[in-house]
């Protein structure tokens, strides 16, 4: 992303939330849907997190339907149901 602004390349293909915050390029247009595939990300508490409870009220705060615009502004879509969270382990 570093050599668009600097005009050492003419075009680039990134995951949305990649280019939106980066100043000096601008985005004109998004793969068709037919042909981009689709990343899914999975969040986690470690094991040993030092504080999972925070962490796992994050994760569940993000799986709520009315968080859609956090998705949306950072370029992101939920295009699917999220899964419940699985039990925490021991």
């Amino acid at each position: 992303m570093v050599a668009l602004p600097r005009e050492e390349a003419d075009l680039a293909a990134a995951f949305v939330s990649e280019i939106l915050p980066e100043p000096g390029i601008q985005m004109i247009g998004a793969i068709p849907h037919q042909i981009e595939g689709e990343a899914v990300f999975a969040g986690f508490v470690l094991k040993r997190s030092g504080n999972p409870a925070v962490a796992s009220a994050l994760l569940t705060y993000l799986a709520e339907p009315g968080t859609r615009n956090v998705y949306t502004t950072a370029g992101m879509s939920r295009s699917r149901d999220v899964p419940p969270a699985a039990p925490a382990l021991p």
